[in-house]
């Protein structure tokens, strides 16, 4: 029997500590965002995981450009 292929994701870790009260709100924007928004062509959110001093968002995993890169090649 053959096994499934796992699903590959991505995992952004945010240093609490290092994070201002002007960087907290855009990090609560981002994940606000992503929680309104369900497409194909946009990263998703899975889940997020607080600690004391980290935060952890599980995301898909793209495995080539980013935005300004592909804007770049694409002009």
């Amino acid at each position: 029997m053959k096994e499934p292929n796992p699903t590959v994701y991505a995992c952004k870790i945010i240093n609490l500590a290092e994070v201002n009260n002007e960087e907290m709100s855009y990090i609560k924007k981002e994940i606000r965002f992503h929680s309104m928004v369900k497409s194909e062509f946009c990263v998703r959110l899975h889940n997020r995981i607080e600690t004391k001093n980290h935060m952890y968002m599980i995301q898909d995993y793209c495995n080539g450009l980013d935005l300004a890169a592909l804007l770049e090649i694409r002009k």
